[in-house]
């Protein structure tokens, strides 16, 4: 499992950790991987602020928007 910076944790919190913030990790996710499929809509709308987080700390390594979303942290 990958432990989180808590430096890092902290300012991400402050950017996504509330409910208008989520389409700032939208908009990344969709200059990374292009326009995001309905699913992958879905699943930040209902995402919590820990799902957010990890994604976030994985979108500058992920190769696929699906690896992304199907993390260690966030299968179960």
């Amino acid at each position: 499992m990958c432990k989180t910076n808590p430096c890092v944790g902290f300012a991400f919190k402050k950017l996504f950790g509330s409910e208008e913030n989520k389409d700032l990790l939208t908009r990344q996710l969709e200059r990374r991987f292009g326009t995001l499929p309905q699913w992958a809509t879905e699943k930040l709308i209902r995402a919590s602020e820990h799902e957010l987080e990890t994604w976030g700390d994985t979108i500058l390594t992920a190769q696929t928007l699906d690896a992304l979303f199907t993390t260690d942290e966030t299968r179960s």
